[in-house]
């Protein structure tokens, strides 16, 4: 997981990125937060169901931000 995270950092632009970025706002933290683009990379090793995928997905669209899952 950590390994992952800071292989994100690595290949985005230096400084646009946050590791464990906070939004409370919507009571969620992201893995990887690409801030010029407003992506969240949600690096995901446990079992999660299809439906707290998808409320993770509406939570992040609601501040405008996009999420990907890997």
């Amino acid at each position: 997981h950590l390994q992952l995270q800071a292989y994100f950092v690595q290949c985005l632009p230096p400084g646009d990125c946050v590791l464990e970025q906070r939004f409370p706002r919507i009571n969620r933290i992201a893995d990887v937060a690409w801030l010029s683009q407003k992506i969240v990379f949600e690096i995901q090793y446990s079992a999660i169901s299809a439906q707290e995928v998808m409320q993770r997905n509406q939570d992040y669209q609601k501040i405008g931000w996009q999420a990907v899952w890997v």
